[in-house]
């Protein structure tokens, strides 16, 4: 896709389903912050995270091995209707 501005980001992003946040769980990535989650969950995108950050909190499908990944990934599909986005936009405002 190339170089983009926030506002094209902006409408690519509101036409996606789910969005996958991943980090290998290492002492490495325990200190990153996954600001674009934030970004996900206010646009009220589905978001899949894989890392070691807890984000139990988070309204957030947690991937914590492979062989959760993909049904995730399905589910987030599946149950991605206008309704589910909107509640979890509104849920998610405080995030970004």
């Amino acid at each position: 896709m190339g170089r983009m501005v926030k506002k094209d980001f902006t409408s690519i992003l509101a036409e996606r389903f789910v969005a996958i946040v991943s980090f290998r769980v290492n002492k490495l990535a325990e200190p990153v912050e996954p600001l674009k989650l934030y970004e996900y969950l206010a646009k009220g995108t589905t978001v899949i995270y894989t890392g070691n950050v807890k984000v139990a909190s988070l309204p957030v499908l947690v991937a914590d091995n492979i062989v959760r990944f993909v049904p995730l990934i399905e589910k987030a599909i599946y149950a991605d209707i206008i309704e589910v986005r909107k509640a979890r936009s509104i849920r998610s405002k405080c995030y970004s």
